[in-house]
């Protein structure tokens, strides 16, 4: 038993007819365009699919004519994904650096490009928002304080509570501060340090970057973290969780 178990579909029937147009096919094209309404947790639908590929080829080692249907449909759907991802960051899939004909590793980071932009997408803006401000926080707050009233009673009960008067500022102007670090247009470079910083390096993390690398994205940071902001419900989510792990780390009095 795996944890995609309880994904059903008919095996037979969407292997025969072409992955794209069978119901968890089409679960995964959606979650990569962005026809599915985002959440916190997607279902790892790719990562079930994939489950279900490895134990027929095992579960059917003998069988030729089954290898080659389902290693068709495998090679055809997965190529389907590699379009899909091209379109959604808007560039020919050839500027993307991944081989098809390199079949494990062209598998493998198309589900790291799975993973990075849609399974773990809220984890990892989250972890890109915090390493970013907290890294920066001393010039974020200095460029902030301006604009805080001390006789604020919400800036009086965070000035109580914590022994830096930068950690308030952050806290009090959160909202604000999150579109002051998407509005400086972060340079590639700078975007995929942050990655590394906040992925921990991980397989998916030094994957997506490899691939980002390559493309002419104007604006990589405000690109990953757009469709989370852009949400009134996961910003909102997505703010009090950030609060929680920067309140974790000030120090208080």
């Amino acid at each position: 038993m795996t944890e995609h178990d309880n994904i059903e579909y008919e095996v037979e029937e969407d292997f025969l007819s072409g992955l794209s147009a069978s119901l968890i096919g089409t679960s995964i094209i959606n979650q990569v365009s962005g026809e599915d309404e985002l959440t916190k947790s997607p279902t790892d639908y790719l990562g079930a699919l994939q489950d279900r590929i490895d134990f027929l080829k095992a579960a059917h080692e003998g069988d030729a004519d089954l290898l080659e249907t389902v290693g068709r449909a495998e090679r055809e759907f997965y190529g389907e994904l590699h379009a899909a991802f091209a379109s959604v960051i808007g560039c020919d899939q050839s500027a993307m650096g991944l081989d098809p004909d390199q079949a494990v590793t062209y598998k493998r980071k198309i589900a790291s490009l799975y993973n990075s932009l849609v399974r773990d997408r809220y984890a990892n803006v989250l972890g890109l928002l915090y390493n970013h401000i907290f890294r920066r926080r001393k010039a974020i707050a200095k460029e902030m304080k301006p604009s805080v009233d001390k006789k604020d009673l919400s800036v009086s009960v965070l000035r109580r509570s914590y022994r830096n008067f930068d950690d308030v500022v952050i806290i009090h102007l959160l909202d604000e501060v999150i579109d002051g670090v998407v509005d400086e247009h972060m340079s590639m470079d700078d975007f995929l340090q942050l990655v590394g910083i906040a992925d921990g390096d991980s397989v998916d993390g030094i994957f997506y970057a490899e691939t980002m690398e390559g493309l002419d994205v104007d604006d990589p940071f405000g690109f990953y973290v757009g469709p989370i902001l852009d949400d009134p419900n996961m910003r909102c989510s997505l703010e009090s969780e950030l609060a929680t792990k920067l309140t974790a780390v000030f120090e208080r009095k």
